[in-house]
């Protein structure tokens, strides 16, 4: 970590666009880390889902019938990482499809970013649908609501877990713990930007503008002590999101939340009025 910093310090000064393709390397390129045992024997219970995605295949996971529900993990997590939900949801008499996003777990690619983060829940979505609502943590959460804004697809619910306000943020926060300078991060992100044919800036990645469009019940959970994604960003979302309500909870940090008790019967108590309507009124 001290070597990038110094790295940085040094490409910051004579050679800020090489700094920013290195960033751009790091940043994009998320670390698969290997599941615990809990999580690979919940994985062979599933239905295993591939589906075609820029020249690879995502890989999902899909257990249960009834109306779908997606589960949608944040970066460098994998779709079991929420498998504390899969038997609460799967009991009640929902089907549960969980993803790998695409360069994580077992789905195909080195390197992805939101907007083809937001492109593969999409697919996924079309693979699967209709769905009734969807369960995301963190990055995976902004992602959800690029994907509904760029894609435009319906949804009754979402339930938004540790969620940033501000992708701009992200970067910002990444750049501090490495020691990147503030001209060279902007560069990186202009990188992406030009990646897509300048079609979009960093600025249309405003999670709490995105959500303040979102006209669906909305359930944001988040946690006090949560070090990565500070509940500042849950105080600004609850502003911003007109159909927004807000869970809190104290001491279970950014990755632990994902599998207490509590956490998951919120979530399971605020979809459940969705059984009975989703069979009847089915999203299209």
């Amino acid at each position: 970590m001290s070597a990038l910093r110094r790295s940085f310090r040094i490409l910051g000064a004579i050679a800020p666009n090489l700094g920013a393709r290195l960033a751009y390397r790091l940043f994009f390129t998320p670390q698969r880390h290997k599941p615990p045992l809990w999580e690979i024997q919940l994985s062979k219970t599933a239905t295993v889902l591939k589906v075609p995605f820029k020249g690879g295949n995502l890989n999902a996971l899909s257990w249960g019938n009834g109306p779908t529900v997606l589960l949608i993990h944040g970066w460098g997590g994998r779709a079991t990482q929420m498998g504390a939900f899969v038997t609460p949801l799967t009991s009640a008499g929902f089907r549960v499809v969980a993803l790998d996003a695409p360069a994580h777990g077992y789905s195909s690619g080195r390197q992805t970013d939101m907007v083809q983060y937001a492109a593969a829940i999409n697919a996924i979505r079309q693979e699967v649908a209709p769905v009734t609502a969807i369960v995301a943590h963190s990055l995976g959460a902004a992602c959800t609501l690029l994907s509904m804004e760029r894609h435009q697809f319906p949804v009754k619910r979402l339930v938004l877990i540790g969620t940033p306000a501000s992708a701009i943020w992200v970067t910002e926060a990444f750049a501090e713990v490495l020691g990147i300078p503030g001209h060279v991060m902007k560069r990186m992100r202009e990188l992406l930007e030009s990646r897509y044919g300048n079609t979009f800036t960093w600025e249309d990645f405003s999670i709490k503008r995105m959500i303040s469009r979102i006209t669906i019940p909305t359930q944001l959970i988040h946690d006090k002590k949560d070090a990565e994604i500070p509940y500042w960003n849950a105080m600004q979302l609850i502003q911003s999101g007109p159909t927004c309500e807000l869970v809190t909870t104290e001491g279970h940090g950014h990755r632990r939340i994902l599998h207490q008790e509590y956490v998951v019967s919120k979530c399971l108590e605020f979809l459940q009025p969705e059984l009975a309507l989703a069979r009847t009124d089915p999203v299209e």
